[in-house]
């Protein structure tokens, strides 16, 4: 076990080998599983019937703070129409689709109904302007319409923490005005609490949210940065990894040894640290690290932690969301204060070799970061559970240029042609590897030789003028960063965030006046929008300018994105209930 941490480090390294007898600490006990760099873990979830019983589906939503939030609220309400929700397995969230996912998983039944929290879907005729400007209460729409940037600057000038602002803002605008219990630690159902608690009688008094009774596991994608001690990371150097907070466990699924690089006036340093295990959420961060590691051995087992951590889901939301973690990671030291950061250890066994702090010693603070920041869709993760029909929700602020523009036959496409995190599955990358707010170079799960296909396929589906969809069988080839094998086959069906040419041409009065651009009234360039007005820039609204929307662009968006779904049913009945697996 020595040797194969060191030999994944690119340097020479020295392990401190861990004892194979460990004796008992004082502490709370919690579960923790582990992984190898070429090896995923037994995916706890899998233990739940309701979750294993489902067909082998999952439905990803991208980041895009409030745009990527509404389009996937409703997405979500014109997949419950289709009565496609009960056979879904997996619901996934990064950045602003980690805001939906909470509050579609974490939203209490007995609150309010799903009719009300995730909108009307208005026929394209019967929109107006005066019903666009009323969200009824209770509608998780109306979070879009809060000033986040100003509530994040209050809460600064109050406590002059960073982190501590974005989670708070996140949870008191876009969480708890839906019942989501925002400062509360995640686990499935009052039976997997009682368990926790059994176990460890010091948290009956801690708060705990559950999954609303039938929605599908809930996954939200971080960035795991890299020890604060090391910025400004070194931009041709990074090691970012995925991390994941879900409702049993949060962390990395395979352990394996990173080498960080600081970049500094005088050159470079290094410094490794192993990275990798899920551990209960309450468990996660605790701030004195883990007492124990597991058995030698184990893939499973219970660890001791000397005190709980503090990642609720606001927190959890928070980081995900972090867009500008990313950058500030790689332009100075100064700029530390300025992200997410918390505790982080790895699960260790015993006897095994390990790099950084170990059971019983201070952890390394980490920066937490945006999921968009290495995954804007957490595709990686459904490949790494082996999930075979997977939806990806592509609710970008990229336009989809039509063929005219740019043939995906003939040249590799540019940031402004497609969104940028579907060619790098491809191994094709958009942006330089030292572009510092993205790391997409470690992201190729598939033949490069594929993507003309999958691009082509969606034009055509914008030109059809029923949305921009397409599903493609694929076959993953080897990726060691991620510990995905190759031959894998998935169905994925890509859902981008288009103009829908046949909804606009019902749009009516002062409406279509409004949403459809003067300089394509027709709609033969998917890549035309409004440049003026309320809803300039419809339906790609521009994260960084717009967002805080106007009632009227949340309502407009909603209802657009969620008449594409039911519009395209038999698509997402074919990818969602495959060979007609029914859960009743």
């Amino acid at each position: 076990l020595n040797s194969f941490f060191c030999a994944q480090a690119p340097i020479p390294c020295v392990m401190r080998v861990l004892p194979l007898v460990v004796a008992p600490a004082a502490g709370l006990q919690a579960k923790a599983w582990r992984g190898d760099a070429h090896e995923q873990p037994d995916w706890p979830e899998l233990d739940l019937p309701e979750i294993a019983n489902r067909p082998s589906t999952a439905l990803c939503f991208s980041g895009g703070g409030t745009r990527a939030m509404v389009a996937a609220l409703a997405q979500m309400k014109a997949l419950q129409e289709l009565d496609l929700v009960k056979n879904t397995r997996y619901i996934s969230g990064i950045s602003g689709g980690s805001w939906a996912t909470s509050i579609i998983a974490y939203t209490p039944g007995t609150l309010v109904n799903d009719s009300v929290l995730f909108g009307d879907i208005v026929e394209p005729e019967e929109l107006t302007m005066e019903g666009l400007g009323d969200i009824p209460e209770g509608c998780a729409r109306s979070a879009a319409t809060k000033d986040f940037p100003g509530t994040v600057l209050k809460y600064l000038l109050e406590t002059e923490d960073v982190a501590h602002s974005i989670r708070r803002a996140v949870g008191d605008l876009y969480l708890a005005p839906f019942g989501v219990n925002s400062t509360g630690f995640t686990t499935w159902s009052p039976a997997t609490r009682e368990e926790i608690v059994a176990r460890n009688p010091e948290l009956e008094s801690a708060s705990f949210a559950y999954v609303r009774e039938g929605r599908p596991y809930p996954v939200i994608g971080l960035s795991l940065l890299g020890p604060a001690e090391m910025m400004p990371f070194d931009l041709k150097r990074r090691a970012y990894k995925m991390a994941e907070a879900t409702p049993l466990y949060t962390g990395l699924s395979a352990a394996s040894n990173i080498t960080y690089t600081k970049r500094h006036f005088l050159g470079t340093t290094t410094k490794n640290n192993t990275v990798g295990g899920q551990v209960e959420p309450w468990a996660f961060g605790s701030p004195a690290g883990a007492s124990t590691p597991l058995p030698a051995g184990a893939a499973a087992g219970e660890i001791t932690v000397p005190a709980p951590g503090s990642f609720h889901i606001s927190a959890v939301s928070a980081a995900s969301s972090w867009a500008p973690g990313g950058a500030l990671a790689s332009i100075t030291a100064l700029t530390q204060d300025l992200g997410v950061r918390m505790p982080y250890w790895p699960v260790l066994r015993a006897g095994e070799g390990a790099e950084g702090p170990g059971p019983g010693e201070a952890p390394d603070d980490f920066l937490i970061g945006d999921g968009g920041i290495v995954d804007n869709f957490n595709l990686i993760s459904m490949l790494q559970r082996r999930v075979e029909n997977i939806v990806l929700f592509i609710n970008t602020e990229v336009p989809l240029v039509n063929r005219t523009v740019w043939d995906p036959a003939e040249r590799d496409p540019t940031y402004s042609d497609l969104d940028d995190d579907i060619p790098a599955f491809f191994g094709i990358e958009v942006w330089k590897d030292t572009q510092p707010g993205y790391f997409y170079m470690k992201n190729t799960v598939f033949n490069s030789s594929d993507f003309p296909a999958v691009a082509a396929a969606l034009q055509d589906a914008a030109a059809a003028g029923t949305g921009a969809i397409a599903t493609t069988r694929l076959t993953t080839v080897a990726n060691d960063w991620y510990g995905i094998q190759a031959g894998f086959q998935a169905s994925i069906t890509w859902v981008y965030l288009s103009r829908v040419c046949s909804w606009e041409a019902r749009l009516a009065g002062e409406v279509r006046g409004q949403a459809v651009s003067p300089a394509d009234p027709g709609c033969l360039d998917p890549a035309t929008r409004p440049g003026k007005g309320v809803f300039k820039n419809f339906p790609n609204f521009d994260t960084g300018s717009q967002l805080q929307m106007d009632p009227e662009q949340a309502n407009l968006l909603g209802s657009m994105a969620g008449w594409a779904v039911k519009a395209n049913a038999e698509i997402y009945r074919a990818a969602l209930a495959p060979q007609a697996e029914v859960v009743v």
